[in-house]
């Protein structure tokens, strides 16, 4: 995993590409809000909410394999608290309501699965924390996640050294099922010492760049017009669809 593989995405040229940051995480909230609020017992609403999204997919001009991948590594997060519904109101002797509601709450989280995707898919993670500092995100979090962002690769190339390196050593032999606690420890020991010493390196080398605690971005202005219109006629068609079905 890459910085870069994360970000392929984010640097296209279409109609939700070119929004401000702030309309597009705006209507994502409100979208949100908007489809949680759905009776967990009414599914109606479910085809023109997932038809409305399936077009704001096709107008962002993301492969739809990018959300299919993704959609299937987070299934198991998805379908297990889905099917605990049902499995609790059979053992209470409830009826029919239980898959219905499993099932809402299965449509539910993969709506906002695919959303929140479909942002971070057409928004660079810096325009995004710049976006939510400007919208009232208090500065040492937007800090404190940048740097989480910046640096969450930096470390998982640190794990990739270390299982290149116990593999290098181990000619391929998996350790004893008792030794393996023992040998993680060490691992993560390791790791932790290396991470620390890398974090001092990359401190020195932001200090001596000018580094003052916060990253340069964009100077605020106010949002225009043509970004607010089509998040706004977004949210209106999914507050219609939760209306009237």
């Amino acid at each position: 995993m890459t910085r870069r593989s994360l970000e392929d995405w984010a640097t296209g040229n279409s109609a939700l590409h070119r929004l401000d940051p702030r309309a597009k995480l705006i209507a994502t909230f409100a979208t949100l809000l908007v489809i949680l609020s759905e009776p967990r017992d009414e599914l109606w609403a479910w085809p023109p909410f997932f038809a409305l999204i399936t077009s704001a997919w096709l107008i962002s001009g993301v492969p739809a394999r990018v959300a299919g991948k993704r959609c299937l590594r987070a299934a198991p997060f998805l379908i297990v608290p889905a099917l605990l519904l049902p499995l609790s109101a059979a053992l209470t002797g409830g009826d029919a309501v239980g898959l219905v509601a499993g099932l809402s709450l299965a449509l539910r989280a993969c709506a906002a699965f695919v959303l929140v995707t479909l942002l971070i898919a057409t928004t660079r993670m810096s325009s995004l924390l710049h976006g939510l500092h400007q919208l009232g995100l208090p500065r040492p979090l937007a800090t404190l996640a940048n740097l989480s962002y910046r640096y969450l690769f930096v470390l998982t190339e640190e794990v990739q050294r270390l299982s290149r390196a116990l593999a290098s050593r181990s000619a391929g032999r998996q350790p004893r099922l008792l030794a393996r606690p023992r040998l993680w420890g060490k691992l993560i020991a390791v790791l932790f010492l290396r991470g620390w010493e890398r974090a001092h390196q990359v401190h020195n080398a932001m200090v001596a760049r000018g580094f003052e605690g916060q990253f340069p971005g964009p100077a605020p202005h106010a949002l225009a017009a043509s970004d607010l219109l089509g998040p706004i006629v977004f949210v209106l068609l999914v507050a219609l669809v939760r209306v009237f079905l």
